[in-house]
């Protein structure tokens, strides 16, 4: 794509989220909770390169090494699973529960291109995380790569296929406790030239702790770009400008609420303590 129409593209895209912004604002104000993704179970893990990936890749795999916060949710619920939803992945590598310098922030659902969106709440396993493969879903461009698409494929070391759960999100929630404990799961962060693959391997993401709470305060930035990955594209641009409408139609309406003092993060449980799970829980009716 030549320089201007680059630019063009993004344009528009800007120019659309400032348009569709304030609805969105209206509904997360109203709501009490944003409009996307309201609730969701929280993590923290460590990242590690994959001895796989390529050369190439291993310098912008290496940027992303360190700490890393998880957030798996669904994409309209706030009271749990519903029949059809969508499920969404966010990352930041990094552990603050608001970006900093040099933090990096990736968005991922179970859509793999943005006009599949309408079809894939009927193809997603809303019962189970670690059942579907997310999909940051448009293009970045990275330091050493024109263009790369993501996505985050969880991996099952002992062979465990798709298993039907009770429709709640704890029993999400502590599918993902119990394999992290014992160390049977692995997040595998992958990357491709293009959005249909072939996705490669690129790192390694390990689950050690877990918050008792959705932090309310907790929120991802798209662009927030420390490790290099830069969104591009017309629906990242979009989402860019609706962000930006978004928080202000809702501080309008909100006010001072906005403003609130941030409460301290609640203590993470690590996964190698005794009765891991049934802490969490203490912790959870605790908070």
């Amino acid at each position: 794509m030549s320089s201007w129409t680059g630019d063009l593209t993004y344009g528009l895209g800007l120019a659309t989220g400032l348009a569709i912004g304030p609805f969105f604002g209206l509904v997360s104000a109203l709501r009490r909770a944003r409009t996307f993704h309201p609730v969701g179970d929280v993590f923290l893990g460590e990242v590690r390169v994959d001895p796989a990936a390529r050369k190439g890749d291993q310098i912008l795999a290496q940027r992303l090494e360190g700490d890393v916060l998880v957030r798996l949710s669904d994409a309209l619920s706030k009271e749990g699973p519903g029949k059809y939803d969508v499920l969404g992945c966010a990352l930041r590598f990094g552990r603050g529960l608001r970006a900093i310098e040099g933090d990096q922030d990736l968005l991922f659902a179970t859509i793999r291109r943005p006009w599949t969106m309408p079809f894939a709440p009927f193809f997603t396993k809303v019962d189970d995380y670690l059942a579907n493969d997310y999909f940051a879903v448009s293009p970045f461009e990275t330091w050493e790569h024109e263009r790369a698409y993501f996505r985050i494929h969880p991996e099952l070391f002992d062979g465990a296929t798709y298993e039907v759960f009770s429709p709640n999100r704890a029993s999400r929630r502590e599918r993902v406790i119990r394999k992290a404990g014992a160390g049977d799961l692995v997040f595998e962060l992958e990357i491709a030239n293009g959005p249909w693959g072939p996705f490669r391997p690129l790192a390694r993401i390990s689950i050690t702790d877990v918050l008792p709470i959705d932090p309310p305060d907790l929120a991802f930035d798209p662009f927030s770009n420390g490790a290099g990955i830069m969104p591009s594209g017309f629906v990242h641009a979009m989402r860019r400008g609706a962000y930006a409408a978004s928080r202000f139609t809702r501080k309008l309406i909100r006010g001072n609420e906005e403003d609130a003092v941030i409460p301290s993060p609640p203590r993470a449980l690590h996964l190698s303590e005794p009765n891991h799970y049934s802490q969490v829980e203490e912790l959870k009716k605790a908070s």
